[in-house]
């Protein structure tokens, strides 16, 4: 649904946003300001995380970092992510990355913002909290059942595509994040085996040249 809104929009830019959190009155201003300022493909911004009903906060940010140096190599070690309603998007910059995999139950979030890192992007980043995201018992991330896990293993996979022959040294932490699914799921071993076999084709060294990490704090 998400990719059949993207193709049917008629904007010049596009965000996602998930229908139980709450955008800050100026969010949009100020992501629309930052991006026609800087000419930039996206402006990423900071959230709270918060109870069910809102009114207890319990984090200030959705993973550790929301900016980095060296992004690919953090994002790769979980240090840093952005929530799926952190970024607005200009449609012609990413009109050819295919934004979220219909492979995927799950991680499509994460193999996008892979996707963007890896591509050759310019982003902004807004550590200034703009949105409220509610964390509820019910979310998929807090399900994790073996569908769940295959498919975050499978997204991993697929990042391990377009990363393996580049000279990025995140490289590292994704081969490590792999191996340690795999060791540490029995049960899965077989499964996560035949997704390998099926998707991985790391021979053809696509985006090899994944090197660029043009991303600016705001």
């Amino acid at each position: 649904s998400r990719n059949y809104g993207f193709k049917i929009s008629r904007g010049r830019y596009v965000k996602w946003f998930d229908s139980d959190d709450i955008m800050c009155p100026d969010f949009l201003e100020v992501q629309l300001d930052a991006i026609n300022r800087t000419n930039f493909d996206g402006i990423l911004a900071n959230c709270g995380i918060y109870n069910e009903d809102f009114s207890i906060k319990l984090k200030n940010s959705w993973r550790r970092l929301i900016f980095s140096e060296t992004p690919i190599r953090d994002y790769l070690k979980t240090q840093l992510a952005w929530q799926t309603g952190a970024g607005l998007w200009k449609k012609s910059s990413i009109e050819n990355i295919s934004p979220f995999s219909e492979t995927l139950n799950n991680a499509q979030e994460w193999i996008f913002h892979f996707k963007v890192l890896t591509s050759n992007f310019n982003l902004g980043v807004i550590e200034k909290e703009l949105f409220k995201v509610r964390s509820h018992p019910n979310s998929i991330s807090k399900n994790k059942n073996p569908y769940y896990l295959e498919n975050r293993f499978k997204a991993r996979v697929i990042a391990l595509e377009r990363l393996y022959y580049s000279r990025n040294s995140g490289k590292r932490y994704l081969l490590k994040s792999l191996s340690k699914m795999f060791f540490n799921r029995n049960g899965a071993k077989l499964k996560f085996l035949e997704i390998i076999l099926k998707n991985s084709s790391l021979k053809r060294g696509i985006w090899a040249q994944a090197k660029l990490e043009k991303i600016r704090r705001l």
